[in-house]
């Protein structure tokens, strides 16, 4: 019970004269009734005016309905009218299969968002590896009310009393198919970050902004997972056998933004990100330059342009002609979307980083014919055991650049140590 009233104010529930009840500070009221035997049973009224058309969603059973409560509280702060919203809205989905959404959002009757709430983290990045699959149940939901304007993907978690989500958009207005399949496949895998949640957004307003520094997300565990396995969908849905060089290519991205985030202030715009407007060769050319950069910057490494092939350095497959050069950047592009929007680099050893980027070394480089690594544990103790500390305090500022730069190989693994 501790745990829920601590979200619950989190949220901004206060107590009332009722001993058991508790009500939001939204203008318009949504309570919830306490019970102290089973708290997860604990009810939410949603008020007269919010349509409910399952009651599953008015307690805590499913982790899933802290996400939905923290939405709607979110949508009426935003100025939409509480009557406008429906929660588990039902389709019929083929002969006999039903499917629920979480949030339906109305605009004069008409249908305007749908939104499908997933707890952040794992569970949020496997729906959206389904909607990137094959457009998951949002597109099936799409078909049956065509006048939505905005699909969006929804996750929040409460941590330490703060609120932190994270919401991806689909705009349809592109979209085109007599059916979900037709739908999924005129779209062009972009989501728009945040979309009617930006905090300048107006109600009924989304438009693609370019990510700052400030608006990423810190990784965590579940997010670490989830990021990971999303990474292995990727490569799984383009067919992508060659997974050492998979990994070799994902390495190279991640010098690219671990040095675009330490060269940008909290309000620059971010390079390493697709961006509204952007293509192919104008995303090339910004990875080119963080990864030349980052090189330089981390490794003391000139890079010769004569000898630097922007196209190798991101290959996740062989490109020889148009048809591979798309092929292989639209992976470059889900993979730089995938990894966009959280932060990779910090000032302390970071846990959940280390663990992420500890799996990828296990699962990328594997032991082949003639090739012999060391285990991650021994190297860990060499690395550990250099007394860097008190060689730094020996030397100039510029020798020990120059000698940390000669053990750590690269960000990545200092990540890691």
């Amino acid at each position: 019970m501790d745990e829920l009233l601590k979200k619950l104010s989190a949220l901004g529930f206060k107590n009332t004269e009722t001993a058991d009840t508790l009500v939001s500070d939204t203008e318009y009221p949504v309570t919830i009734r306490l019970d102290t035997t089973s708290p997860l049973l604990s009810a939410i009224d949603y008020g007269p005016d919010v349509t409910v058309h399952h009651k599953g969603a008015c307690n805590f059973s499913r982790p899933e309905n802290l996400v939905v409560l923290e939405c709607v509280l979110r949508l009426l702060k935003k100025g939409y009218p509480p009557d406008c919203l429906e929660l588990e809205k039902v389709w019929k989905l083929g002969h006999r299969g039903k499917g629920r959404l979480d949030i339906l959002i109305r605009k004069k009757k008409k249908a305007f968002g749908m939104i499908e709430c997933k707890t952040w983290g794992e569970e949020y990045l496997k729906e959206r590896d389904n909607i990137l699959e094959d457009g998951g149940q949002l597109f099936s939901y799409f078909v049956q009310e065509r006048p939505t304007k905005t699909l969006l993907l929804y996750g929040s978690k409460i941590e330490d009393g703060n609120i932190i989500t994270q919401a991806e958009a689909i705009d349809t207005s592109k979209l085109d198919g007599a059916n979900s399949e037709e739908l999924y496949k005129s779209w062009d895998r972009s989501f728009i970050r945040d979309g009617i949640f930006h905090a300048a957004a107006a109600p009924y307003f989304s438009e693609k902004r370019n990510l700052k520094k400030s608006d990423l997300s810190e990784l965590d565990r579940d997010a670490g997972r989830g990021l990971f396995n999303s990474f292995a969908e990727i490569l799984r849905r383009h067919v992508i056998s060659d997974k050492s060089n998979a990994f070799n290519k994902i390495f190279n991205l991640f010098v690219c933004k671990i040095y675009d985030e330490d060269t940008k202030g909290p309000c620059d715009e971010l390079d390493f990100q697709w961006k509204v407007g952007d293509s192919f060769n104008a995303l090339i050319k910004r990875l080119s330059y963080l990864y030349m950069h980052g090189l330089k910057d981390y490794l003391a490494i000139d890079i010769t342009e004569d000898y630097f092939s922007e196209y190798a350095e991101f290959a996740f497959i062989d490109i020889f002609n148009a048809e591979s050069f798309e092929e292989n950047f639209t992976v470059v592009k889900e993979v730089v979307e995938l990894l966009q929007a959280y932060q990779l680099k910090y000032t302390s050893k970071h846990q959940f980083l280390g663990d992420f980027f500890e799996k990828l070394l296990n699962t990328g480089i594997k032991q082949e014919a003639g090739q012999f690594f060391t285990p991650i544990p021994l190297a860990r103790f060499f690395l550990r055991s250099l007394p860097i500390e008190e060689v730094i305090q020996r030397t100039s500022s510029r020798n020990s650049k120059m000698f940390c730069r000669s053990f750590w190989i690269t960000p990545v693994a200092a990540a890691i140590f």
